[in-house]
């Protein structure tokens, strides 16, 4: 049924219509994309056996997860320059001070020497180990599409959870809660 614009200026209604068209069908396509991506994220993460990860820190000492067994590590992707991911360092802290715990910082995005990055190490009063970001590192944990990222692997090295945004220690004490029974080797 044709309608005003139509009546006044017929030889838009054609153009408007493949434009209309075009839209829809981008539109289709990246909502396919996006499923499609949640779909490889969730796939990897079901599919992730023991994390071979080994990075060295700003002060030169070496962590490897295979050296931390029986612990539950949370591996945080953070800049010095997003607040949010300031804000969670107390609670990760907190959870680094668990005997059974750990915390891995991976600083991304700053372009830092290692005496800058140690000020601000100081500055936050950070006590767990912090490390650059390596292609590596974002290869072996999946993609980083925001910051702060966090990625909490259970005790027998297996990735359980992608937390993205801040975290803190409730929600941590809820995610190892609701995933202690994949805990066992």
């Amino acid at each position: 049924m044709p309608n005003q614009f139509t009546f006044y200026f017929p030889q838009f209604t054609a153009l408007s219509t493949v434009l209309h068209q075009k839209i829809l069908h981008r539109f289709s396509a990246w909502r396919a994309s996006r499923r499609l991506f949640g779909l490889m994220l969730l796939a990897h993460a079901c599919v992730v056996e023991a994390l071979d990860f080994t990075v060295v820190d700003v002060t030169g000492r070496t962590h490897t997860l295979a050296h931390s067994p029986g612990e539950w590590v949370v591996i945080n992707f953070w800049a010095s320059w997003c607040p949010t991911c300031i804000q969670e360092i107390s609670d990760l802290n907190t959870f680094h001070a668990r005997p059974d715990a750990m915390v891995i910082g991976i600083n991304i995005h700053d372009q830092l020497n290692n005496q800058e990055l140690e000020q601000i190490i100081n500055r936050y009063k950070i006590t767990y180990p912090v490390v650059r970001a390596t292609p590596k590192t974002i290869r072996t944990l999946g993609p980083v599409p925001g910051l702060p990222m966090n990625f909490l692997i259970n005790p027998a090295g297996k990735l359980i959870a992608r937390y993205p945004g801040a975290i803190n220690l409730a929600v941590i004490e809820n995610l190892i809660q609701s995933n202690s029974s994949l805990s066992s080797p």
